[in-house]
């Protein structure tokens, strides 16, 4: 395997722009997913039988978690139960990338008993385009899909590649 191609990190850098865009789409998508989530389980929103909203929500926990740990060294890890300060600020710091990983692994887990333990069908129209729909076990396979892509992606180095835990 080949050693990845660093990112542009200059700030001096024309191409900087091309990593600055990533890192608030998976943080805007990260905040969504959480407040998704503490409306379904703080406020008993959308809370169904089914649990299909609950799912999808820790799965795109799960996938930002992922590409944060796989673009970048260190990030924040924010979810619905990171605790917040007294203007209701998450209190955060920087995690390394392999803490990121974890987390969205241990997420995708999570997605995957949610899916597994309930019967559902996304609707095509759930996140706009591109209008399939997806039954529970599909999204199950899909998350243990995108955990084994994370573990295939993250490593930096023939050794990190050596050590990945399958």
């Amino acid at each position: 395997m080949y050693s990845r191609i660093e990112w542009q990190n200059n700030p001096a850098s024309a191409q900087r722009t091309q990593i600055e865009p990533l890192w608030y789409g998976y943080y805007s998508a990260l905040s969504s997913a959480n407040d998704v989530l503490k409306a379904v389980r703080v406020n008993n929103v959308f809370k169904g039988p089914n649990r299909m909203v609950e799912t999808m929500a820790v799965l795109v926990q799960a996938l930002s978690l992922s590409g944060i740990a796989l673009n970048y060294d260190q990030g924040f890890i924010v979810t619905d139960s990171t605790p917040v300060d007294a203007n209701g600020s998450p209190i955060v710091t920087f995690k390394a990338a392999s803490v990121l990983r974890d987390t969205a692994l241990a997420k995708l887990d999570e997605a995957i008993a949610l899916a597994t333990a309930n019967t559902f069908t996304v609707p095509g129209d759930f996140f706009g385009s591109p209008a399939v729909s997806y039954t529970n076990t599909s999204i199950a396979q899909i998350a243990n899909t995108m955990a084994a892509r994370t573990l295939a992606y993250f490593p930096r180095n023939s050794t990190q590649n050596a050590a990945v835990d399958w």
